[in-house]
């Protein structure tokens, strides 16, 4: 992001693209970014177009950055292009960070949570099971589980197996995620999560709508507009259907006809929108408005799933100190009663 900033900031003040790469190559905050601007000047100063030369790092430059900076060349506005492309990169990112702000909260509690738990199963709770270690004392069903947990976790094989079932299970969830039609499918399987699952598809069509109203406000077709959408929301299940768009497109049937067939994915503003757009012949505009409103549902997604998830996680954490206590104090009462 701020490395487009800066590159189409210096190409609107007179500098030269090799020279402004030259310059943004020297960056002590992302050496290894540098090093690849340093091989775009490179490519560059052997006769390359900027394009090809985005196209050499596909896992740094997505097929977006390639396309918007071909058009800018053909044009002669790159420094323009290069400025859409920072405003899109700005609005993706707050997208990302919206998401991974909803997500982090959660994951960090029950991550202590467990950590803290594991921890007490290893240290505390043996020491008050020897207390109980009286064949006089009847213990309560509660306290068996405990002392049943206690025994898995004070064996190492428990977190070999652990560790092991971790490991391929991720192992698994990697290679079905590099299948497409795979990824598709689990996405889709997400996406019927409450909440989470409508935060998915707002961020994803908030992603879409962005890059294909900035592909369109650069005077490329809507073909090609919608695939770049597609391939920029970072939702496999919208990447594997655009082909499907593109075959309906290319037979004449309208984008907003094969949006509105599935809406457990494009939901229903998108196609009434888009609908709208196609009548009036102002697609691009519409788009930005939906990309507005899911952008903010976005927002409110976040701040519903923070003040449900809040109460919820502190109940968890509650019951396993509730069931811990309980497994201690109630058999502890019949060891004090016998002793007297």
């Amino acid at each position: 992001m701020l490395f487009t900033g800066h590159l189409s900031t210096m190409l609107k003040s007179g500098v030269g693209v090799i020279e402004a790469l030259d310059t943004l190559s020297h960056q002590r905050e992302n050496p290894n970014f540098g090093a690849i601007v340093c091989d775009l000047s490179a490519s560059l100063s052997s006769g390359a177009s900027l394009s090809h030369a985005f196209s050499l790092f596909p896992k740094v430059f997505p097929t977006l950055f390639v396309t918007m900076a071909r058009v800018g060349e053909n044009t002669g506005n790159l420094a323009e292009a290069l400025d859409s492309l920072r405003e899109w990169t700005e609005k993706d990112e707050q997208t990302r960070q919206k998401v991974k702000s909803a997500f982090s909260y959660p994951i960090l509690v029950i991550a202590v949570a467990s950590i803290l738990t594991m921890v007490l199963f290893q240290t505390v709770i043996p020491k008050f099971m020897e207390i109980f270690d009286n064949p006089n004392v009847e213990l309560p069903w509660i306290t068996k589980f405990v002392l049943l947990l206690t025994t898995f976790a004070k064996n190492p094989g428990t977190y070999i197996i652990l560790i092991g079932v971790g490991l391929a299970g991720w192992i698994f969830f990697k290679r079905a995620w590099a299948d497409p039609s795979k990824a598709a499918l689990m996405t889709r399987a997400f996406m019927r999560i409450p909440v989470a699952g409508d935060l998915i598809q707002d961020a994803s069509i908030a992603r879409f709508a962005n890059a294909a109203e900035m592909a369109m406000d650069s005077g490329l077709d809507v073909l090609l507009s919608v695939e770049l959408g597609c391939l920029a929301s970072g939702n496999p299940a919208m990447q594997l259907q655009r082909k499907e768009f593109l075959a309906a497109l290319t037979q004449g049937e309208s984008l907003s006809s094969v949006m509105a067939d599935d809406p457990h994915l494009w939901g229903t503003f998108l196609p009434q929108m888009v609908k709208a757009g196609e009548e009036a012949a102002v697609v691009a505009p519409m788009l930005g408005r939906a990309r507005t409103l899911h952008s903010d549902r976005v927002d409110s997604t976040v701040s519903d799933l923070s003040a449900i998830l809040e109460p919820v996680l502190l109940l968890g954490v509650a019951i396993i100190v509730g069931i811990v206590l309980l497994s201690v104090f109630i058999p502890l009462y019949s060891v004090l009663g016998t002793l007297s």
